[in-house]
């Protein structure tokens, strides 16, 4: 509304979502999230962390490569997808792409096996107000990656808190959670090459 239609075409370009994502993770779902239930129910926390901690650390094998890949070619990306007419929508897909990496650890799946929906919903409930509010804060400070600045960071915060929830409802640390040295060393891996 504010920055006209040429404006939201390329926030529009610079949002596109990566297709196969959304097929790895609802594969992986499908096959671990019954798991996860079952381990909740008998309070086996340990192997429900193990599970989704090994979980992880196989998405990101995927994830980060295609992330570096195309953080590196961001401009090639979009103008082959879009038109040099989309080029300035680089700098957007390269900032959306940081919810692609949030995407690899399902920061949700503890919580729901847990059948503590509600806060999740709270969550997005809350860190929708934020974006809004952060969007209006820095609308046109930033230039084009203010909008995408203000959907990552409520985001990244979102996921972080997902995340020391769920070590908390298995009774472990935010760091007895998440894989820290291996995601280092995966990621590490995949930025070598680009």
């Amino acid at each position: 509304r504010y920055l006209g239609r040429e404006a939201f075409a390329v926030y529009a370009a610079g949002a596109f979502q990566i297709p196969y994502a959304n097929i790895v993770l609802s594969s992986i779902a499908n096959v671990t999230f019954p798991r996860m239930v079952e381990f909740q129910r008998i309070a086996n926390y340990a192997s429900m962390i193990t599970l989704w901690r090994n979980v992880v650390l196989k998405t990101v094998v995927l994830f980060f490569p295609t992330f570096v890949f195309l953080e590196i070619l961001a401009r090639p990306f979009i103008t082959i997808m879009f038109t040099e007419t989309y080029a300035d929508a680089a700098p957007v897909f390269m900032m959306y792409l940081i919810l692609f990496l949030h995407s690899s650890a399902d920061s949700g799946a503890i919580i729901q096996a847990h059948k503590r929906n509600g806060f999740l919903l709270k969550g997005l409930l809350v860190g929708f107000v934020f974006n809004l509010l952060l969007s209006m804060a820095l609308f046109r400070a930033l230039g084009r990656i203010d909008i995408p600045l203000s959907t990552v960071t409520p985001m990244t915060l979102y996921h972080t808190v997902n995340l020391w929830y769920s070590a908390s409802l298995c009774g472990v640390s935010f760091l007895d959670l998440v894989p820290v040295r291996g995601l280092l060393a995966r990621f590490g891996v995949a930025l070598v090459p680009g």
